[in-house]
């Protein structure tokens, strides 16, 4: 029997992060004091090349509330977990 795996979209997730940013006037700076994250972190997830941590995707859901947690998941784990 064949098993499949689902795939982290990360780059789902990075698109909705740097689009929320901007709909704020942030910049990846201002983005990751609000997030107490590094510059170099915060750009890296939004290129889609790290997946915050549980800790960060808290972060993120309260900083930017359209990406709850249940939202952040759905992006990189798909709609149907």
């Amino acid at each position: 029997m064949k098993t499949t795996h689902k795939t982290i979209d990360s780059r789902s997730l990075g698109l909705a992060l740097r689009n929320e940013r901007s709909r704020q006037g942030w910049t990846v700076t201002r983005c990751a004091q609000e997030l107490g994250a590094g510059v170099g972190l915060v750009s890296r997830w939004e290129r889609g090349e790290r997946v915050p941590t549980f800790q960060y995707a808290d972060r993120i859901a309260r900083v930017f509330p359209a990406l709850s947690l249940d939202r952040q998941a759905a992006f990189l784990f798909g709609p149907n977990l």
